[in-house]
This record gives structure tokens, sequence and C-alpha cells, in this order.
């Protein structure tokens, strides 16, 4: 039932978003973030992935942005990155013909305080405020977040922390805490 839900949720979403009639392959770019930046977060890898269409819209059209976060064993750092490479949410906008960008960023294995290096929403502010400036094409209404077990427990956080996530963005995730309670 949950997997249903789920599939009918991102099937919802699809229906805002601008669909194409031809499949729409995708460039991956590894964005290397700010150093000024990276001494303000605490458990964020300072390499992310970006992947977008091979054929930018040429009018100035606005495209939607996905944004996956991994669950707990895909924390590291540096060129780790590189094994989002297949991420799943990259091959759902292309299968699905949909012009949109895929954000892949990720936490690092442990916090600079020496604690659990988890998704932290100040960290997550601070990156796609980043990734936003840099890519004009990227329309604000149209942000979707997903993630799987820490993944989705870092969405939650996310959108509890920032009031901007909450009114403007659409989230499909399920998350559970330390012991396994679904939230």
């Amino acid at each position: 039932m949950k997997i249903i839900l789920t599939s009918a949720a991102i099937v919802a979403a699809s229906l805002f978003l601008n669909l194409n009639l031809k499949a729409v392959p995708m460039d991956m770019a590894v964005v290397d973030l700010p150093s000024e930046m990276m001494e303000k977060t605490e458990a964020l890898n300072h390499k992310v992935l970006l992947f977008k269409p091979k054929e930018l819209t040429k009018n100035g059209e606005k495209l939607p942005l996905f944004i996956s976060l991994h669950g707990g064993g895909g924390g590291g750092t540096g060129d780790d990155i590189k094994k989002f490479q297949r991420n799943p949410v990259v091959k759902y906008v292309s299968n699905m013909k949909i012009a949109a960008m895929v954000f892949v960023p990720q936490a690092t294995k442990k916090a600079k305080d020496g604690g659990l290096g988890t998704w932290r929403g100040r960290d997550l502010d601070m990156m796609l405020d980043y990734i936003v400036e840099n890519n004009h094409q990227i329309d604000l209404s149209r942000i979707y977040l997903t993630g799987a077990s820490m993944g989705g427990f870092g969405n939650w956080v996310w959108t509890y922390t920032s009031p901007v996530v909450l009114q403007q963005w659409h989230l499909f995730v399920e998350a559970s805490d330390k012991e396994g309670r679904r939230m």
C-alpha cells in the first residue's frame, strides 16, 4: 500500500510538470560547493550532483527541480558522490519525459562536531540557495523533495526547519526515526 501511495503521489506530481513528447536525456555535473559556504555546514559533502536536460529550454521557460536525499548508507565525502550517478529519481524524470533538473546532495558519515552525519536543515538551505542562485532556470514554485529512510527523515527535518520549504514545495517521502517508527 505504501508503494502504491508513493507512486501515486509522484505520478500526481508529474501533472504539475511540463511533459514533453520525447525522452529527455540528462547531463550530469559534479558541482563543487564554495569553501566559504562549506565552512558553515555541519554534515554536507562539498560535492553534489546536478542533472539537467541536455537541451535546456531556449525560451527562458523555468524547469522544476527534484531533490533526492539518500538514506543512511549513502554518506561520504569528496568523490563518493559519484556513486549516485544512477539515481532512481533521474531515471524516473528521464523515463517520464519530464523536462526537469535533479539535484543529488550527499550527507557526510560524521558531522564536524563528531556526531552522526545526517541531513541538517541549515546545511540544505545554504546548499539550495547556492544551486538556485547559479541556475536561474529553476522554477521555485515547482521544487519536489524525495528520499528514503534517512533521506525521508531529512525531508521532514528540512520542511520543519525551513518555512520556505513548507510554503512552496511538494514532499514525497516515507520516513522513520532511529527506532524504526514510521512518521
